[in-house]
């Protein structure tokens, strides 16, 4: 396993394989798994997932288990959330036949580029497929009508939980999850003090206000345990919020 590898050339592989390719992918693919799978590749943010990875899919393009891995491994991976996206738009070319390649690219429009639009219609493209779930339509449905709002990404990151084989892959999920929930409570919240602000015409000081008014059940903690508070302009925020942009960020995107 180690850290870092050379590996031949992508583009050298292709030519020297010839009608051996596929064997050659499938080692390639096994040597991906293997240094996924090592604890001791975590700490270094499993370096070679990507090149690996790269190799299986530009000898094997078809391969549509190493797409779904592109979708899991690489987002876990640092940094590499640009690149699980590019070999996803590879994966719709080469395989339209494959409804959980734009499902997948689905999420990572909306998580990492909040490119909602795009979202919607890679879920649509993947709800049009005869093999897709029916949660997959009605997801595609609420995307385009969501307009970016968090509540109709719950469901999707949900799904994808549940679909999740590898546990590190759900763990990351559930960490997405959590930011996510975070974007929903603080919508509620900002909705509550708006409407404070109509029935009384000025910024609440604090969150038991809102929960005097009967505009909020009861003082919300955010997902990682933390109260909620309002800083002078009446916006919500908590302890948590570098926890919440940690999760949020893909390190190999501009500033």
């Amino acid at each position: 396993n180690g850290h870092a590898q050379t590996l031949a050339d992508p583009a050298t592989l292709r030519w020297t394989a010839l009608s051996y390719a596929n064997v050659v992918a499938d080692n390639y693919w096994l040597r991906a798994l293997n240094h996924f799978g090592d604890i001791a590749n975590h700490a270094a943010g499993y370096p070679m997932t990507e090149p690996l990875l790269t190799r299986v899919l530009t000898l094997d393009p078809m391969f549509g288990s190493a797409y779904d891995f592109a979708a899991t491994a690489l987002t876990v991976t640092p940094g590499m959330a640009t690149r699980s996206t590019e070999l996803l738009r590879q994966g719709e070319e080469m395989r339209p036949d494959y409804w959980r390649i734009p499902f997948y690219l689905g999420f990572n429009l909306y998580y990492f580029d909040r490119d909602y639009a795009g979202a919607a219609e890679a879920l649509t493209r993947a709800a049009q497929h005869a093999e897709a779930p029916e949660y997959v339509g009605r997801l595609a449905t609420r995307f385009a009508a969501s307009s970016g709002q968090p509540r109709a990404a719950l469901e999707l990151i949900n799904q994808l939980i549940a679909g999740a084989s590898d546990e590190k892959a759900k763990e990351t999920y559930r960490d997405r999850r959590q930011a996510l929930v975070y974007e929903v409570q603080l919508e509620d919240l900002k909705l509550a003090t708006r409407r404070f602000e109509q029935q009384s015409g000025r910024t609440p000081a604090a969150i038991s206000e809102l929960v005097d008014a009967k505009l909020l059940p009861f003082a919300p903690s955010d997902p990682w345990g933390e109260r909620y508070l309002l800083d002078t302009s009446g916006a919500p925020t908590s302890a948590s919020i570098a926890k919440r942009l940690k999760v949020l960020e893909d390190p190999a995107r501009p500033k």
